[in-house]
């Protein structure tokens, strides 16, 4: 009878359960502190996190989690509302976000909500109370803020926040640690985001630094898309004239490199620098152009950038085929040298010993593991072009294509 009794108790309990969420149930882990596949330029979109966003069953345990519900609610909507309305809406509508913003609570355990309200308020500023308060928060509470305290969607708004306030030197860390979060072409986007935010504010070193990472991220998997990356960003940090500096912290990768035309940017980044030493360049020297060329007496093919050229050699040692594999920029004035890597371990060293306005000499010079294996004095003229047999490879050999401009202090 006992037994029968408790049967129908426990029936009765699970049909009056039937179709009402457990407070206790497991939800799984919580998805906006895990991976992020948005980008910065665009708003709100992964598929997972807006259905999450709307289930009505979520049972979501701590006041700080409540809120960035809350707040990302209205992240998502701000694209549909009338986006200056956003905060005005959290403000009347939340007193929890009414008491966070205005101090009435103490702000601790409350980071992931307040960086992404920090974010909320730096997006909006239809005045200035939305860019006071942003500022309040930061050097109030969040200035103190490690990267490791932060994951998902908060690092993610908190470090596009930093950025479109400026606060580049800042945002640096947090951008390192969000790659943990995103997809590597995702991160890259982000990245290229935060390079125009740097240019943006002036800020050049912290612009290179980006420029590393970019590099650092993407050659080893999404080599096309770093490309179209560094490509694109080039024109702009022309602009900000900070070329000679930007030449400097692509050099490590693009010495490694054996083909200057395996990546678009390469070639782009020396047109650049030419002009850049032809704008700037000094009294008394000489702007020279060098190409190391790879000939094939076998393979028939012809560098892009040689096309329209004449034939290096005057068809003196009949090869069929020419590559650039490096292509350099250099000013320099008389006993400067300058040195450039060549293919199979080779360094070229290239020194005006005579300048004058329309002529002058280099001494070339080639070593590989410090021993010097070719020198030569190369008699040039302005303007010309001088070509010059290096070490042989394969079935050909390198070619040094020289040119000169002269600059001579006007009198």
């Amino acid at each position: 009878m006992k037994s029968t009794t408790l049967k129908l108790l426990i029936l009765l309990l699970l049909s009056g359960c039937a179709g009402q969420p457990m407070k206790n149930a497991d939800q799984g882990p919580d998805p906006l502190r895990g991976m992020v596949r948005e980008r910065f330029d665009q708003p709100i979109s992964d598929p997972l996190i807006l259905a999450w966003l709307n289930r009505s069953d979520l049972q979501l345990n701590g006041r700080d989690r409540k809120l960035e519900y809350a707040i990302l609610h209205e992240l998502v909507n701000m694209e549909a509302k009338n986006q200056g309305r956003a905060v005005d809406r959290l403000w009347e509508n939340n007193q929890a976000f009414k008491k966070l913003v205005s101090g009435e609570i103490n702000r601790d355990g409350y980071e992931y909500p307040l960086a992404e309200t920090y974010y909320l308020l730096s997006s909006v500023q239809t005045s200035s109370w939305e860019k006071d308060t942003a500022e309040k928060l930061y050097q109030q509470h969040l200035k103190e803020i490690q990267p490791n305290i932060l994951a998902g969607y908060a690092l993610h708004f908190y470090t596009k926040a930093l950025l479109l306030n400026g606060k580049i030197e800042a945002a640096i860390p947090f951008l390192t640690r969000l790659s943990q979060f995103k997809p590597t072409d995702y991160f890259l986007d982000d990245l290229a985001y935060a390079l125009s935010c740097s240019l943006s504010a002036k800020n050049t070193s912290h612009s290179l630094k980006i420029i590393e990472i970019i590099l650092e991220t993407g050659m080893a998997t999404h080599p096309d898309k770093t490309d179209q990356i560094l490509c694109a960003a080039l024109p702009h940090l022309n602009q900000a004239g900070i070329f000679e500096q930007v030449e400097q912290a692509l050099s490590p990768f693009v010495d490694q490199q054996t083909d200057a035309n395996e990546y678009r940017f390469i070639p782009l980044m020396q047109k650049y620098l030419g002009d850049f030493i032809t704008a700037k360049r000094r009294s008394n020297s000489v702007e020279v152009h060098i190409q190391v060329i790879l000939t094939s007496k076998k393979d028939s093919f012809m560098d892009q950038n040689l096309v329209g050229t004449a034939d290096p050699t005057n068809g003196d040692l009949h090869f069929k085929g020419y590559r650039v594999l490096k292509d350099r920029y250099f000013q320099l004035v008389k006993m400067e040298s300058s040195k450039m890597p060549m293919p199979d371990g080779y360094w070229l060293t290239v020194t005006p010993v005579e300048l004058s306005a329309y002529d002058g000499k280099l001494d070339i010079a080639i070593r590989k593991d410090g021993n010097l294996v070719f020198n030569t004095l190369v008699k040039t003229l302005d303007d010309g072009v001088a070509v010059i047999g290096g070490p042989q490879i394969n079935d050909g050999m390198l070619l040094l294509r020289i040119q000169t401009d002269f600059h001579k202090e006007d009198q």
